[in-house]
Order: C-alpha cells, then structure tokens, then sequence
C-alpha cells in the first residue's frame, strides 16, 4: 500500500455517506488501484478538485455529440430517416446525460491503469 511511503503527516479529513452499493464499488476501486479504501478517495477527491470546469465543459459538449451521431447513425442503419423531432428528442436526451457521461468518463480515466482505459468500445448501455 502507497500510505507506508507517505512522507506528509495528514491531519485533516473529509467523509462522506455511501450507499452498500455505493461503497462497494468503493472498495472495488480501490483495490483494483492496490489502494485502501481511504487513499483511493483522497485521491479522487484531491484530482476532482484539479479539473477545470472547461475541461468537463468541452468534454460534455463533445460526448453529447457522440451520442447524437451514432444514434442517428443507429437510426439510419435502422432505415429510419432523421426528422425534426427525432433530432429535438436526440438533443434532448444528450443535453440531459452529457455532464454524467463526462464524469464517469474523467472518473473511470483517473482510477484505470492506462492499458485498461482503452478496453471498453464506447458503446456502453445509455449512450
């Protein structure tokens, strides 16, 4: 564990309630990063703090794009062609989910080890 080789004394703390479900996926994290459960949440704590609101902006912006193309893509494909209210739907839905979308995306880059961040296809469920 990284908290033998910490040369800071650390005085302060920060908490927070979790869910069973919620500290799992805690717990999973962290020891997936050979981290306990207390490092791996200074860490993410610490690194949120460390990204820009442009950064999430852009990278918002960028994914709800992504999800419009490829569902009209999806769409087209489907032999459906693309109306005025499928594309106001479609703005909708990606103006909805693009600030999650870019969270777990800054969230999931930060905890996976750089081989791993380029294991998923991008066409995980909700997008």
């Amino acid at each position: 564990m990284h908290g033998l080789r910490r040369r800071k004394t650390l005085t302060g703390s920060a908490t927070a309630k979790l869910t069973s479900a919620e500290e799992n996926l805690v717990r999973e994290a962290a020891a997936a990063a050979g981290l306990t459960k207390s490092e791996w949440c200074r860490q993410v704590l610490l690194q949120a703090i460390h990204t820009g609101p442009e950064t999430r902006l852009v990278l918002s912006e960028l994914l709800a794009l992504r999800v419009i193309l490829l569902r009209l893509h999806l769409d087209l494909i489907e032999g459906q062609e693309p109306t005025k209210e499928r594309l106001s739907e479609l703005f909708s839905q990606a103006d909805a989910t693009k600030y999650s979308l870019a969270d777990k995306r800054i969230l999931a880059f930060r905890s996976e080890p750089v081989s791993g961040a380029a294991r998923g296809n991008g066409m995980e469920a909700g997008q």
